[in-house]
C-alpha cells in the first residue's frame, strides 16, 4: 500500500513539473491618441498605452494569474488580473496584454522604461522591459491637453475621395477607414490604405450628408503611434477643385486589406484593473 501511495505521489510530482512555467519572449507597445468623439463617450482628447506580450511555456488561460506593468522611474504600476487580459492571434502568434493603460484619467502618458511582469498560479514570475517613447518626446510625461493633432481628414471631390492633410512635417504609414453608419461596407471592419494611396469611394457606397467615417492613422517607426481622428462627416465637403488630384481618375477601391476593430473601449472605465 505504501508503495502504491509513493508511486502516486511521484506521478503527481512529475505531472506538476511537466509543463514549463510561462515566460515572456517579447513585448511591444502602442501609444493610442484619441481625438474627442473618435469613439463613443470619448468627450475629450485622451492618450492611452497598449502593452502586449508573446508568452511561451504553459500559457493556458487558467494558469496565468496576472500581469503587472510598472513605470520604473516613478514606480507607478497597474495590475491586471488574468480574467481582464486581452488575447489576439496575429500570423499564428498569440499576444496577451491590455490595450488601455491610463494615467491621470487618460490625460497623460508616462514615458521611459516599463517593467512587464507575468505571474502564474504557481507563483512563477517572468519579466520584460520596454522603452516607451514618442517622436516629440523621449522621457518625462506627455500631456494630451494642449497637444495639437497634426492630421486632418476631409471629403473632397464631391464626397468621392477622402483627403488626409499632414501638418508640421508629420507623416503616417497607413490609414484605416470604417463607415460608422453603414458597417456592411468593408464587412463591418476597416479598410487599410498605404500612405500616398488615394482613398476613393465607389458610388455604390451611397455616401450622403449623413455619412460618418472613422479614421485611424498608423504612425511612428514601428506603426506604434496610433491616432483615432474625430469622425469625418460628408457635410465637410470641399467644392473647390483640388489640382493635386487627377480628376479623371477611376473611383475603384484598390485596397482589400481588412482589419477588424475590437470593441474594447467600454472596458476603460469599468474598473478592470487595479492601480497600486
Amino acid at each position: 500500500m505504501k508503495k502504491i501511495l509513493f508511486c502516486i505521489v511521484i506521478l503527481i510530482f512529475l505531472i506538476s513539473c511537466g509543463a514549463d512555467p510561462p515566460y515572456i519572449t517579447s513585448a511591444s507597445y502602442s501609444v493610442l491618441i484619441y481625438q474627442q468623439n473618435s469613439v463613443q463617450n470619448m468627450l475629450s482628447d485622451n492618450v492611452y498605452l497598449s502593452v502586449f506580450c508573446v508568452i511561451a511555456g504553459d500559457t493556458e488561460d487558467h494558469n496565468l494569474r496576472e500581469m503587472k506593468i510598472t513605470h520604473l522611474a516613478t514606480e507607478y504600476s497597474w495590475t491586471i488580473e488574468e480574467k481582464n487580459l486581452s488575447m489576439y492571434n496575429y500570423h499564428d502568434t498569440v499576444y496577451t496584454g491590455f490595450p488601455f493603460i491610463e494615467y491621470e484619467d487618460g490625460k497623460s502618458l508616462l514615458l521611459g522604461d516599463y517593467l512587464i511582469e507575468i505571474t502564474d498560479k504557481q507563483d512563477n514570475l517572468s519579466d520584460f522591459v520596454i522603452d516607451v517613447t514618442i517622436p516629440a518626446k523621449k522621457e518625462g510625461i506627455f500631456h494630451i491637453d494642449g497637444y495639437i493633432v497634426p492630421y486632418k481628414a476631409s471629403f473632397i471631390r464631391g464626397n468621392k475621395e477622402l483627403q488626409i492633410e499632414c501638418k508640421s512635417n508629420a507623416a503616417y504609414s497607413s490609414a484605416e477607414i470604417m463607415f460608422l453608419n453603414n458597417q456592411s461596407i468593408f464587412a463591418g471592419g476597416r479598410r487599410k490604405y498605404d500612405a500616398g494611396e488615394r482613398i476613393l469611394f465607389d458610388p455604390s457606397y451611397g455616401i450622403d450628408t449623413n455619412t460618418r467615417l472613422s479614421v485611424r492613422l498608423n504612425t511612428g517607426a514601428d506603426d506604434n503611434i496610433i491616432y483615432y481622428l474625430t469622425p469625418v462627416t460628408a457635410d465637410a465637403v470641399s467644392n473647390d477643385d483640388d489640382h493635386s488630384y487627377n480628376e479623371d481618375a477611376t473611383d475603384d477601391v484598390t485596397s482589400d486589406i481588412i482589419t477588424k476593430t475590437k470593441g474594447l473601449f467600454d472596458r476603460i472605465k469599468d474598473g478592470l484593473f487595479k492601480k497600486n
